[in-house]
């Protein structure tokens, strides 16, 4: 579960996020950032103009591919918000970040909280909302000042789930996990990837 806020739009525009790591559901430059990330660990990314055109792309459309889903989990909002609006920690005094306590309450996310929310696509609402996206800045044609122009983008990783025990699943969840597999190796050899 991840939040993200773009720093250079005048509105500030938030997205709070979920999908299934190494799925191609998201660009390879978010999948790096929020990978680096522990829980509630907030940071601020710079990424230039030519990685976002170049990093784009997602990973190919399978059967069994877990969706990216705009969560929808109000008893995150506060939390989200709160932390995604913090300034960096580097204009804080020395020490000043260990003494404040939140003002919000422990959150306690329901069980279904990965399932939670409408589908998106990330090159058609996501990337576009956020500037995120190849078309937003002209990068695919321009190698000049375009190209070296940042994005500030805020993420915060909010919760994170492991993926199955394969070897302590019944033999019917096995096998579907192995076609899901299978079937997202199918479509990166596709695409010769």
């Amino acid at each position: 579960l991840v939040g993200l806020r773009h720093l250079n739009a005048p509105d500030h525009r938030q997205w709070m996020l979920s999908w299934c790591m190494g799925e191609g559901s998201v660009p390879g430059y978010l999948e790096a950032a929020v990978a680096s990330m522990r829980v509630f660990e907030v940071a601020q990314f710079e990424v230039p103009a030519a990685a976002v055109h170049t990093c784009t792309q997602i990973g190919p459309d399978y059967e069994g591919r877990s969706p990216l889903r705009r969560a929808e989990l109000s008893e995150m909002d506060k939390v989200m918000a709160k932390m995604l609006e913090a300034s960096p920690s580097e204009d804080l005094p020395p020490g000043a970040a260990d003494s404040e306590e939140p003002d919000f309450a422990p959150v306690h996310l329901r069980d279904d909280w990965p399932k939670s929310g409408s589908e998106v696509k990330w090159e058609k609402e996501v990337g576009k909302s956020l500037g995120f996206d190849c078309a937003s800045d002209g990068a695919a044609t321009d190698t000049g000042a375009a190209a070296l122009q940042t994005r500030s983008l805020r993420i915060i990783l909010l919760a994170v789930m492991e993926g199955p025990d394969v070897g302590t699943l019944s033999e019917d969840f096995q096998r579907a996990y192995l076609e899901r597999e299978r079937a997202h190796g199918n479509a990166l050899a596709r695409l010769g990837r």
